[in-house]
């Protein structure tokens, strides 16, 4: 079984499995303060979606 991980410092994505069938795994850390505008790493759909294209 093959495993990958990307990471940012705050966010992890992780695939694991085989050619045929992955698992992937988001840890995606809650914001200081949600909805906060200011919050420079996006919401948490876009910090998923970035670490899934990283």
């Amino acid at each position: 079984m093959d495993r990958w991980t990307v990471s940012d410092g705050t966010d992890t994505a992780t695939l694991s499995g085989d050619p045929e069938r992955w698992l992937v795994e988001l840890d995606i850390s809650d914001p200081t303060t949600p909805g906060d505008p200011s919050d420079e790493l996006g919401t948490n759909d876009d910090r998923a979606r970035r670490l899934l294209e990283a």
